[in-house]
């Protein structure tokens, strides 16, 4: 596996040195085409190439190479029937992988293109079946992320200039928003000729938002970075019917069968261990009880009451902004629970979108500190909220 840096602080600047300086400048765009350059290059030879969008760290293979697109099965041990989404650097790429294009999708992606929307349409003969799924639906999205901007126009220049890619985790757990978490989870399971692209961290840190436009109502299979209130807003001032969630029903039967797509499982998003959702008030009781393990109810009995027998509990606490600090403090922390029990407190500002850009970090930190639980405070039930609830629902652990 090859590291190719384009990150925006590299190389590191010496202090003396000023941040615009030509020479600096100059060296910096040189390592990122040589980067950009070598990550085409590997696509086009079948490769696989982990590089980072505005939501997530995605796993890229050449998306007309049936062979290429098979690795990413491979890689992340995904189940293979799982549709992937193919990525263009502009709408002119994206025409090519449907026939129709009806003037709802059109509109779509010249309104919210590039950015966190994936659209799924009727799939063209020139789509290998290992990307949709043996499915005649095909999604794709044009990423608003400069690197992943420039790598596909390179390969473009070079190959088919459409990239198949998932998140790049391995399948089913928490999607990397960070290089550090792509080598982390997904490093060992690459080869020698893989690459990945490391630029910093993704600006939305959630999935694009899916919706489904091969029929004249669009219906939204997956809530991500594009929320339900901005795209009904503008389907409403151009005249375009709302978004559905459920199917319609003509005599009694259901209307156009909703098509598999990426992160639509019932268990997803997963970290390695246990998860919990729990109200604020249940998560401060629990946390102020002298024997919290025994506070944990049925879950105390299976995999967390395992890791008590080897070690010390560790627990990852994710909760909203701002807790009062006569409501709670650190002092239920270091009564006998300290003994058994390691507590690690995070809190995250409740705006939503601030909160989802650094959602899936914290668990990705917890996984790979070895915490043995994380109970996250619920958030807010409105639509400002749906995606981060939707991605909860699939990690939460069900006992």
């Amino acid at each position: 596996m090859r590291e190719l840096d384009c990150s925006p602080s590299f190389p590191s600047p010496d202090a003396s040195i000023q941040c615009d300086d030509p020479a600096l400048t100059a060296l910096r765009a040189s390592v990122e085409s040589s980067a950009l350059h070598e990550a085409a290059k590997a696509l086009g030879q079948g490769f696989l190439v982990a590089f980072p969008t505005e939501t997530v760290y995605g796993l890229g293979a050449d998306g007309l190479n049936p062979n290429a697109v098979l690795r990413i099965f491979e890689a992340k041990g995904r189940p293979k029937g799982h549709p992937l989404i193919l990525h263009a650097a502009d709408l002119a790429t994206a025409l090519k992988v449907s026939p129709q294009w009806s003037p709802l999708a059109l509109a779509l992606a010249k309104a919210f293109w590039p950015g966190p929307l994936t659209l799924i349409l009727h799939r063209a003969d020139l789509i290998p079946f290992e990307v949709t799924g043996s499915q005649d639906s095909v999604g794709i999205r044009v990423p608003d992320h400069a690197i992943a901007q420039k790598m596909l126009h390179a390969f473009a220049e070079h190959g088919s200039g459409l990239v198949a890619a998932p998140s790049a985790n391995r399948f089913g757990g928490v999607s990397p928003t960070r290089a550090s978490d792509v080598l982390k989870g997904l490093g060992p399971f690459l080869r020698n000729e893989d690459c990945v692209l490391k630029a910093g961290d993704c600006s939305v840190g959630l999935e694009s938002t899916i919706v489904d436009c091969r029929d004249a109502t669009p219906r939204m299979l997956r809530p991500g970075g594009l929320s339900r209130e901005t795209l009904n807003a503008w389907l409403k001032a151009k005249g375009f019917p709302l978004l559905e969630t459920s199917l319609r029903q003509v005599n009694g039967q259901a209307q156009s069968p909703k098509p598999r797509v990426s992160g639509s499982l019932d268990s997803h998003y997963a970290p390695r261990c246990p998860l919990l959702v729990l109200s604020r008030q249940r998560m401060q009781d629990l946390l102020r009880l002298e024997n919290f393990i025994e506070g944990l109810g049925p879950l105390n009995h299976g995999p967390v009451s395992m890791a008590t027998k080897a070690s010390r509990l560790r627990v990852g606490c994710l909760v909203l902004e701002p807790w009062e600090s006569s409501s709670f403090s650190s002092a239920p922390l270091e009564r006998s629970n300290s003994k058994t029990v390691a507590f690690d407190l995070q809190a995250l500002t409740s705006d939503p979108e601030v909160y989802a850009s650094q959602f899936y970090q914290r668990l990705n930190d917890w996984d790979n500190s070895g915490a043995n639980l994380i109970l996250v405070e619920s958030p807010p039930e409105t639509q400002a909220w749906e995606a981060l609830w939707d991605r909860l629902r699939r990690a939460a652990t069900r006992y």
